[in-house]
């Protein structure tokens, strides 16, 4: 086998890892005027979808729900989610 063509794809491989690694990083969170919860995070280049995820547990073993999807381009960017005001058991909030 062709050794560029070897080195080529091992670095591809390696590029798309550091990618999927990169997840996005939420930047704040917080009631807005209106009683909404928001959540604010900043998603890297090549990432194509950001999602907010709920649970009321924080355990290793804990089920996350998505509850919103964002469609993104793969551009650098910075989503925010905001849900309607709650009435109910506290939860957590994550975007994955």
């Amino acid at each position: 086998m062709n050794l560029q063509l070897l080195l080529a794809s091992l670095l591809g491989v390696c590029f798309t890892t550091m990618v999927c690694a990169a997840g996005p990083k939420t930047r704040s969170t917080g009631f807005d005027a209106a009683g909404q919860f928001t959540v604010e995070a900043e998603t890297p280049a090549g990432v194509r979808q950001a999602v907010l995820e709920i649970s009321d547990d924080l355990s290793a073993g804990a089920v996350w729900r998505p509850m919103i999807a964002k469609d993104i381009d793969g551009r650098a960017a910075r989503v925010l989610f905001r849900l309607p005001p709650q009435s109910g058991p506290k939860l957590f909030a994550r975007v994955k």
